[in-house]
């Protein structure tokens, strides 16, 4: 048999050969495979619940704060970024008192929103939790935020939240001993301004270190009001005071553990020397709490060491000074502690005005409104938990507002009402295939390679 008459024998496949089938195409590819272990639960949508992207990326796309093109109306002395947000902040702040009238005490003190971008308006403080962004000088009871100006560093004259050069934004104290008129520094003027802010009344103020004076506490006594707080060695008190502040450091400031004494001003004998500065306590009064023993040994703990001896605790006696200032002192922080747990967790990078609205007055709504409601008297069952009332807040409002939303229609992202199962998924322009990195490299490698091994060719 010669090779002429030899039959035709069928090409071999090659061991490598390529299946137009097994490529991945428009008409067997799938998403998410059924069978695959990672593929997402196809769970109902919740019936109140319609969101259709990330909540708060939702709410930056619908919810306007102000009108961009006459934002500065009325607030022409603010800079730019308090200005986008101070008609929505003064809107809370007059209805936080409508709601709730103010109790006699109060705090005043700082707090930072955290921005970490460039802005003139921006205060950084070292050693803090948040050490970068905007503060806030803020007069608050128990956690509930009353009254808030912004900080606005390099102040001339007047409190710190106001940046002007106007002279007649000072805040002057009338002291009585050499019948003179004296100027309370910016930090000073804050708690004066914070307190003219709130509604007319008697009120007990209590500050930190920051602010503590004897001519604010002067000023607040002639504005009608009572002031407690802990001072500083350099701020003008008793000079036998600032010495036995000095000596405490070794130990031997000579005051007794729970010792109290009235030199025009009164300073107590604690973990450390305290130095107390009042127009309200006259020194005398006394409370019992109970107290732990330091852990630390350092030379200033040795007189309380000696005082409870083998007990790990006591119940003392203490001065009502020490007792109520403990007590008071942090309704700030408690507000910022609440805005804290649930709080949005991303940067803000673009627009300065988004920290505060998002960050800030959106908390201060939400934590206030909490502790109306768990302390006044609403119709429902009082809610204690912060997360399961912001998910009451929001679906009430799904279900007021769901059927006036123009922003959907059926069939499209974010329909509630067709099964997940019958979405079309139409994949507009270039195929998934071409838009994969290197996808058109490879095509052209698949078809050289079938060209050489005579695959898909004619015989």
């Amino acid at each position: 048999m010669t090779s002429q008459s030899a039959p035709s024998s069928p090409p071999i496949e090659a061991l490598n050969a390529y299946d137009d089938s097994s490529f991945i195409n428009e008409d067997n590819s799938r998403q998410e495979h059924s069978g695959d272990s990672t593929r997402r639960p196809a769970l109902p949508a919740a019936d109140d619940r319609g969101f259709n992207f990330h909540p708060f990326e939702v709410l930056y796309r619908y919810v306007r704060l102000f009108d961009h093109t006459e934002f500065a109306d009325g607030y022409e002395n603010l800079p730019t970024v308090f200005q986008c947000v101070e008609s929505w902040s003064q809107h809370l702040q007059h209805a936080t008192t409508e709601l709730c009238e103010p109790g006699s005490h109060l705090a005043v003190d700082k707090a930072m929103i955290r921005y970490t971008r460039r802005n003139k308006q921006v205060t950084r403080i070292p050693n803090k939790p948040v050490d970068t962004g905007f503060k806030v000088w803020i007069a608050a009871q128990p956690g509930n935020f009353m009254r808030w100006i912004w900080h606005q560093p390099g102040a001339k004259y007047g409190p710190a939240s106001s940046k002007t050069d106007k002279l007649e934004d000072v805040i002057y104290v009338a002291t009585e001993a050499e019948a003179k008129i004296v100027a309370l520094n910016s930090t000073q003027s804050v708690v004066v301004a914070l307190i003219n802010l709130l509604p007319i009344s008697t009120y007990h103020v209590f500050v930190d270190n920051l602010f503590s004076s004897p001519d604010l506490f002067l000023s607040l006594r002639q504005h009608g009001h009572g002031a407690t707080g802990t001072a500083r060695s350099n701020c003008g008190i008793y000079n036998g005071l600032v010495e036995a502040k000095k000596a405490d450091k070794a130990g031997m400031s000579g005051f007794q553990f729970n010792e109290i004494k009235v030199i025009p001003t009164a300073d107590n004998q604690d973990n450390a020397l305290v130095l107390f500065l009042s127009t309200v306590f006259a020194g005398d009064e006394r409370t019992e709490r109970w107290r732990r023993i330091p852990s630390t040994k350092t030379p200033t703990t040795r007189p309380i060491r000696r005082f409870f001896g083998s007990e790990p605790a006591k119940l003392i006696s203490i001065p009502t000074i020490a007792a109520s200032y403990n007590d008071e002192m942090n309704h700030v922080d408690r507000g910022d502690q609440r805005r804290s747990y649930l709080g949005y967790d991303h940067p803000m990078r673009r627009g300065a005005w988004q920290a505060i609205a998002r960050t800030f007055l959106l908390d201060v709504v939400l934590v206030n409104s909490l502790l109306l409601q768990l302390h006044g008297q609403p119709a429902w069952n009082r809610y204690t938990n912060q997360k399961k009332w912001r998910e009451c807040l929001y679906n009430e409002v799904f279900k007021a507002f769901h059927s006036e939303s123009q922003s959907r229609q059926l069939f499209r992202a974010g329909d509630e009402f067709t099964p997940a199962t019958q979405h079309k998924h139409v994949r507009r322009g270039k195929s998934q295939t071409a838009r994969l990195p290197g996808a058109s490299i490879r095509a052209a490698k698949v078809k050289k390679l079938k060209k050489a091994v005579g695959v898909g060719q004619s015989q």
